[in-house]
C-alpha cells in the first residue's frame, strides 16, 4: 500500500454487501486502489475498521506525551 498522508486520500465509491469494498484515489496522481476492511493504509499504517455508505473509518495507534498508547478514529 502507498505510504501517503491520509489527507491525500479521496474515497470515490463504496460497495456495500457481504464483502465491503471502497475505491480510493490519491491526490499525488498515483493510481487508485480497492480497499478492504482490515487493510492498513497511510504513512502511519491506519487500519480500516469499517466501510460504510458514507465513507471509511480508520483507526491509528499513537503514543501520547505521557508515553501511553492512544487510538484515533478518522472518517474519510
Amino acid at each position: 500500500m502507498h505510504l501517503i498522508a491520509l489527507s491525500q486520500i479521496k474515497i470515490t465509491g463504496v460497495i456495500i454487501g457481504k464483502d465491503r469494498r471502497a475505491i480510493a484515489k490519491f491526490a499525488d496522481g498515483k493510481p487508485g486502489v480497492i480497499l478492504k476492511e482490515g487493510m492498513k493504509i497511510g504513512e502511519d499504517q491506519a487500519e480500516i475498521k469499517a466501510i460504510l455508505p458514507g465513507g471509511i473509518v480508520l483507526v491509528e495507534k499513537i503514543v501520547n506525551v505521557y508515553g501511553q498508547d492512544e487510538y484515533l478514529e478518522t472518517v474519510i
